[in-house]
């Protein structure tokens, strides 16, 4: 069934469930009798009809629109390989971002309270030991266990800062244990806490 088809029949359906009837025309012959004769549909069996009719889809659904997925969030970019008198201009570019030296701040300001904690722990200890009247060698002892147990928690906070560090963009960090790297790395932070001391003097 076309579509014109269907909204003939539709019509049909609505002027019978009204109960309108057609203009009178001229007279129609008179059909022989059939065989059989079949009841005019009920109202119930023409409601359910137009019911299914008006249901189905008239024409062609429309395409939606395709929803394309938003891009990834940028990422600042990798110049974990650079040397250091690449990164020099890099950095500078860097700084004058006040939102990445927000961000370098908040990692050196993490650093030095980790220092002065674990400076303040050590003392604490040697001076308990004191007082406890521990012999040197047993003193000597305590304290080393305590700088090799610093010496890993410090490594841990080394590898989460370069890791911080690369997310933003800043040149020859990554996560690494390479003496090389590790000393440029050094060299670097040096310069972002040159930034980090200018723009405090320019408070």
């Amino acid at each position: 069934m076309d579509q014109n088809d269907l909204e003939a029949l539709l019509a049909t359906l609505r002027q019978a469930q009204d109960g309108g009837a057609p203009a009178p025309g001229p007279p129609a012959a008179v059909a022989p009798p059939t065989a059989s004769h079949q009841p005019a549909p009920s109202q119930g069996e023409l409601d359910s009809l137009l019911s299914t009719l008006t249901a189905l889809p008239s024409g062609p659904a429309h395409a939606q629109p395709v929803q394309h997925a938003p891009p990834p969030p940028t990422r600042a970019k990798d110049h974990s390989a650079l040397s250091f008198h690449e990164a020099l201009p890099i950095l500078n570019s860097l700084a004058m971002d006040p939102h990445f030296l927000e961000a370098v701040e908040e990692v050196w300001d993490e650093q030095k309270t980790w220092e002065l904690r674990m400076k303040d722990e050590r003392n604490r200890l040697d001076q308990e030991l004191g007082r406890s009247g521990a012999n040197p060698v047993v003193r000597s002892q305590k304290l080393r266990e305590w700088d090799r147990g610093a010496v890993r928690k410090w490594q841990a906070l080394q590898t989460s800062q370069q890791g911080q560090l690369q997310s933003l963009g800043v040149p020859t960090f990554q996560k690494t244990t390479d003496p090389t790297l590790l000393k440029r790395q050094e060299r670097v932070l040096a310069i972002l806490v040159g930034f980090l001391e200018d723009r405090g003097d320019g408070a």
